[in-house]
């Protein structure tokens, strides 16, 4: 047995022709990974043990210029069931709650320890210290997977100083069914988010999550909504808000995907970006979502094919957005979002 030392990363831009209220050129970095450069690079790193005791991680990016850093951390398994990580971004992604919301409860930071006492049965416990204990942030979740049946994930999480020294109680869970997916339903699941828990009438919030993903045929996607309810009584005075999404995507050939996008917000406004370089609707992250007065809706749709050829991607899709009532407003892009990956 060796060690093992594995590397990823990936360089991405992208061009767009923006269409608003004048039509304007761009270089910009792809939308889905954040920045506001014109180029983005990411590297990361993990090594293991030859004995699959322990090893490290880490990341580095590199955005218009701009060098951070993120995931710093290392780990040790003292026993097959338990699993110690210490550092920066010490979270598991697996522990997202199942539904449209895809929370969690994390601590980011610190220590972590991941326990998995008996199959299908998993346990978290995070601390990140912040000098007096009240400043302390903690973090706890359960997960229980029934293999092809259901699963459970609920997570708390306490924030400690991180709201300007008032912590907050978070809680996060989900059940996802997974007897259908024989079916073509590979996804059942609705989740739920409450933050602000022991203030949840004065300070809190309240979310709800429930999603589908499908594949038939080839044919693949996902329906999904996040509903915010009112608890407070500001957000009482403004209403429920929503937004909903649909994506469906067929690969014609290998190497070569079909995507359509599709969103509605309920409640929201499409920000003034002229002249600009804008994120032309990725998802239907480009959707506002939040509590407001505002009394006009948001439609997103994107279509796009994307190539696929020895790890390097090329988009091309067209993202609109409009307004329903009250003032009009529509803007739009031509784009084509290249990535080579390694």
């Amino acid at each position: 047995m060796f060690a093992q030392i594995s590397f990823w990363g990936r360089a991405s831009t992208g061009l767009e022709v923006a269409i608003e209220d004048d039509t304007t050129f761009h270089i910009y970095n792809h939308p889905d990974r954040g920045g506001a450069g014109k180029y983005q690079f990411e590297f990361d790193a993990s090594y293991t043990t030859a004995n699959e005791k322990a090893g490290g991680y880490g990341g580095l990016d590199v955005t218009g210029g701009a060098i951070s850093g993120w995931d710093a951390n290392v780990w040790w398994k003292p026993v097959d069931v338990l699993k110690v990580v210490a550092g920066a971004g010490v979270y598991d992604w697996a522990w997202s709650t199942p539904g449209s919301l895809g929370d969690r409860n994390y601590t980011g930071d610190g220590v972590m320890l991941y326990l998995d006492p008996m199959a299908g049965l998993n346990i978290y416990a995070g601390i990140l210290p912040k000098g007096a204990f009240g400043d302390t942030a903690l973090s706890l979740g359960t997960r229980y997977t029934s293999s092809g049946v259901f699963q459970l994930v609920a997570t708390l999480g306490y924030d400690g100083a991180a709201n300007s020294g008032d912590g907050q109680v978070n809680a996060k869970a989900g059940v996802d069914i997974l007897a259908l997916a024989g079916m073509g339903v590979t996804k059942l699941a609705v989740d739920i988010g409450v933050d602000n828990l022991t203030k949840l009438d004065t300070a809190g919030s309240f979310q709800v999550g429930p999603r589908i993903n499908y594949n038939f045929a080839g044919f693949n996607g996902y329906v999904r909504a996040n509903v915010r309810v009112p608890v407070t009584d500001e957000q009482k005075n403004q209403g429920m808000n929503l937004r909903a999404g649909v994506r469906g995507q067929y690969t014609v050939v290998p190497g070569i995907t079909a995507r359509l996008d599709a969103a509605y917000g309920l409640k929201g406004t499409i920000a003034n970006t002229n002249g600009e370089p804008f994120n032309p609707y990725t998802g239907w992250g480009q959707v506002p979502y939040g509590f407001t007065t505002a009394d006009t809706s948001v439609v997103g749709v994107q279509p796009a094919v994307v190539f696929n050829i020895d790890g390097k991607d090329l988009e091309l899709g067209y993202g609109f957005l409009t307004q329903l009532g009250g003032a009009a407003k529509t803007k739009s892009a031509i784009y084509a979002n290249f990535i080579v990956g390694f």
